[in-house]
């Protein structure tokens, strides 16, 4: 049987290599022509991250675990590198040190939360130390529902303003992501009261149906973009971006729903 350690490290690293990569790529279309410097590293890490994920394709499930964890502590340094980059960029943008660039400062710290995560995520594989799975389910909730709401936001401001209906739903999403992050962690500061299985059961069961809703708006962004069809400033690898991101969360929410209604999930599979 694969080692679940290594098909986790594998399934994080191929999914949040790509997004890093991704990022650094939305990053260098924002610097400015002159900020010659800061689009050298954002090609520099754009690069390291398209051999990293090439090189986790080359990996199985079957491959050694001390090779994992080799690789996921080289892995882990990268994504620390590039997120210490991220904080660099938003601390010039805040300054003003910037003007005329187009990565809004909100864009900035959330790609870098999303850096964060991942190297925190390969460290605790490689230690093995797991969060209590109630903790999990509320914890990785409260960072994905600000992920999405994110995501609304980002949507509405990228959207042509002559999109009226468009924006108006971009921004229904994002009063609705932020209403469920108020729910959630009012959840977390509850708990451990807050943690029984009904509880839980229904905490999911909301966000489910709302990441739903807003991983089908993105997915008709997606294709209208591709299709030339709406007026916006959103690359089509943006569009498909932060689709990704939601078909992630559904896949968590999923994964937490098995383990209360009693499936056999793996712990490495669900740890946070």
């Amino acid at each position: 049987m694969p080692d679940p350690f290594v098909e986790r490290s594998l399934d994080e690293i191929r999914f949040w290599s790509r997004i890093m990569k991704e990022h650094s790529f939305f990053l260098r279309l924002g610097f400015r022509c002159e900020d010659t410097r800061l689009i050298n590293e954002a090609n520099h890490f754009y690069a390291l991250f398209e051999t990293i994920e090439n090189r986790s394709h080359m990996l199985s499930p079957d491959t050694d675990p001390a090779t994992i964890r080799r690789f996921n502590s080289e892995v882990q340094l990268a994504a620390t590198q590039i997120w210490a980059f991220k904080r660099k960029v938003l601390g010039l943008i805040l300054r003003c040190q910037l003007p005329g660039g187009n990565n809004f400062p909100l864009l900035v710290d959330h790609i870098s939360r999303e850096a964060n995560y991942f190297r925190n995520r390969l460290e605790e594989l490689n230690t093995g130390r797991l969060e209590p799975l109630p903790d999990a389910i509320i914890d990785e909730n409260v960072f994905f529902l600000r992920i999405m709401a994110d995501h609304a936001k980002f949507i509405s401001h990228l959207l042509d303003p002559s999109e009226r209906q468009l924006v108006e739903q971009a921004r229904d999403f994002s009063h609705d992501f932020d209403q469920l992050l108020y729910q959630a962690r009012d959840l977390e500061s509850m708990r451990p009261q807050s943690q029984t299985v009904p509880l839980l059961t229904q905490f999911l069961d909301q966000n489910r149906v709302s990441v739903k809703s807003l991983r089908d708006f993105k997915k008709t962004a997606r294709e209208l973009i591709d299709a030339c069809r709406i007026k916006s400033i959103i690359h089509p690898l943006l569009a498909d971006h932060v689709f990704r991101e939601a078909e992630r969360f559904l896949y968590i929410i999923d994964m937490f729903e098995q383990y209360l209604k009693g499936g056999q999930v793996p712990l490495q599979q669900l740890a946070h």
